[in-house]
């Protein structure tokens, strides 16, 4: 199923500071929604980028990264900035890391935020500045409803951590496969040349025999 790309979006804001409890709630259960869908799976698989996409765990730390970025956002939001600075990324090597400390750095950057979200005040909620990629007005309400959506971006459609998650683990399945045949084969020849070998020395000792028969008639 096709999906639109997240930089094709277009977003309207102006979201009422009532909404603000809600987006809240769908940013606090991203982490179980997370957890539900690599829950038991290899972590090869986790780690695996298939089509030179990124993998799951670096879905799951650009979206501590966002969150990192986001909370910078409500503070320039807070304090009169605008436009808001553009979102500046430090990817690293996630894929490397152990599925904990992935997970890990999400929860800590999540939780951060959404406590930052709930300090704050009504008059808060009022305040705007520009976005420096769309050029539209954002609220902490906005926002919030922007990184909710951004979530789904990255849970929903092609790459999605599920549908993700099926595509390596089919991969990798296949080439564990070719790797069993690589064996089996492998085990094949060395069978093929061991018989060999042995037909070869059963000529000997045939050959070996027919000499000394020879010479006992000759005897």
């Amino acid at each position: 199923m096709e999906k639109l790309q997240w930089f094709e979006r277009k977003f309207t804001f102006g979201l009422p500071k009532e909404m603000l409890p809600f987006y809240i709630e769908r940013l606090a259960g991203t982490l179980a929604r997370i957890e539900a869908k690599v829950k038991n799976v290899d972590e090869h698989v986790l780690s695996n980028r298939l089509d030179n996409k990124w993998s799951i765990k670096e879905n799951i730390g650009h979206l501590a990264e966002v969150d990192e970025v986001a909370n910078q956002r409500i503070n320039q939001i807070i304090a009169g900035v605008s436009p808001l600075l553009p979102a500046v990324f430090e990817p690293k090597a996630y894929h490397e890391f152990p599925l904990k400390e992935v997970i890990g750095l999400f929860r800590e950057a999540r939780s951060k935020n959404i406590r930052r979200y709930q300090e704050l005040k009504t008059s808060d909620l009022e305040k705007t500045s520009l976005h420096p990629r769309l050029k539209v007005l954002m609220s902490p309400v906005d926002l919030a409803w922007f990184d909710a959506e951004h979530d789904d971006h990255h849970l929903a459609g092609r790459e999605a951590l599920g549908v993700l998650e099926r595509e390596v683990r089919d991969a990798v399945q296949r080439d564990r496969g070719l790797a069993r045949a690589r064996a089996a084969l492998d085990e094949h020849d060395a069978r093929l040349g061991a018989r060999d070998q042995i037909e070869l020395l059963l000529v000997d000792e045939r050959r070996d025999l027919l000499q000394v028969l020879v010479g006992a008639q000759r005897g």
